[in-house]
């Protein structure tokens, strides 16, 4: 009885890995650390995004602070999100990062974007500076 069990159970089981390794990720992993200079003022926010060679927005990768009231300040940034249609940003920091203070992350990238046609660019926006 458990050996028929266990049979018919794995086609399943490996029907379901297959579909879930079909296309793997190949993504990088870069810890980085941004630091402000000393400045009195409300907290500054980050778009952190990758370009290609004619600076050409093709994903945004990491975004600090959540206010998105801010957002359309950022001069660059902003077009190429509400192009994309908004989209939730997975790598979203709640907080801002205030004069004088630095942050760490770890940016996760997609190998497809690592090469010497890509740029990565950030772009800061300081609120009521």
């Amino acid at each position: 009885m458990k050996g028929r069990w266990i049979g018919a159970l794995l086609p399943v089981l490996f029907a379901a890995l297959s579909l879930s390794f079909d296309r793997p990720v190949q993504t990088t992993k870069v810890k980085c650390m941004v630091q402000l200079t000393n400045y009195s003022g409300e907290g500054a926010y980050l778009a952190v995004s990758v370009l290609d060679a004619h600076k050409k927005y093709l994903k945004t990768l990491y975004v600090l602070g959540d206010d998105q009231e801010w957002y359309p300040d950022f001069d660059a940034w902003w077009p190429f999100y509400v192009a994309q249609g908004k989209p939730n940003i997975d790598a979203m920091n709640m907080a801002t990062i205030y004069g004088g203070v630095r942050t760490i992350f770890v940016l996760e990238i997609d190998r497809e974007f690592i090469d010497k046609d890509k740029i990565l660019h950030s772009e800061t926006y300081l609120e009521n500076l």
